[in-house]
């Protein structure tokens, strides 16, 4: 058998360059794994390679992702089985964005702790290219994954993601509230004496647009250093037990941070 007209019944009109046998062998192994992913007993099988797949055209790949990687990835929920398919869809070239929003959409009724834990996922790929991605992310048209996004970056190394979020420009910004959001998390977890935590601060209320001495009257924190309504509305997005809640707590914050 070889590419042509066979090839068309089950990859529309698009054209592979290697071995149709080989190509079928490769996608039959990748269909086993998928099924077995979602059973709970049983071994596990390892996951298909990559590189068995970088040979295809990009429409080809993109009715692999669509037909069948994306969908398998928006009925995980255990960071492992989300990491195998993340893992292997990167590796056939799918951008990380483009799983993170895929599995967003998905789910919109997805838990919290689901959320951060697929976020962590992404986090987890690769130092300072998931750090890349959760960038990427946070200025995105997605508001929630933004959200998301921002409370997975203060969970990095503070210094290095700190300086990256100081020198964003939030009138460019398409969530400038998830960066004041990441800022003021990584601000909670340095020491009140540190350099790091007054220049975030600084940089914090000038772009906030409730006055100090009005947020005097609902909340002061670390005797005036810190305080601004936006610190009061962080602690209810934190502290939110369920999506409903987290979503109120959501516009509360966005209304005290910036225009």
């Amino acid at each position: 058998m070889t590419p042509g007209d066979d090839c068309e019944d089950i990859l529309s009109e698009g054209y592979l360059k290697g071995s149709w046998e080989e190509y079928a062998a490769n996608l039959q192994g990748m269909v086993e794994w998928l099924r077995n992913l979602d059973k709970k007993r049983g071994p596990k099988l390892s996951p298909p390679r990559p590189e068995n797949f970088q040979h295809l055209e990009p429409k080809e790949k993109n009715i692999l992702v669509s037909e069948l990687l994306m969908p398998a990835l928006a009925k995980q929920k255990t960071p492992r089985k989300v990491k195998a398919l993340v893992d292997f869809m990167i590796g056939i070239g799918v951008d990380p964005v483009q799983c993170c929003v895929g599995w967003e959409r998905a789910n919109p009724d997805a838990s919290i702790q689901d959320r951060e834990q697929y976020i962590r996922v992404l986090r987890n790929i690769g130092s300072k290219e998931s750090i890349g991605i959760l960038f990427q992310i946070l200025d995105g048209p997605d508001q929630e994954l933004a959200d998301a996004a921002a409370i997975a970056l203060f969970k990095v190394k503070p210094k290095w993601v700190m300086t990256k979020l100081l020198e964003l420009d939030l009138k460019e910004h398409q969530n400038p509230h998830s960066v004041l959001m990441a800022l003021n998390l990584i601000a909670r977890r340095l020491k009140p004496e540190d350099f790091r935590r007054k220049r975030i601060n600084e940089f914090v209320m000038e772009h906030s647009t409730i006055k100090q001495q009005e947020a005097k009257k609902v909340r002061i924190v670390d005797e005036g250093s810190y305080v601004h309504a936006y610190q009061v509305a962080l602690d209810k997005v934190v502290e939110a037990k369920d999506l409903a809640e987290r979503k109120r707590a959501l516009d509360t914050l966005r209304k005290a941070g910036t225009e």
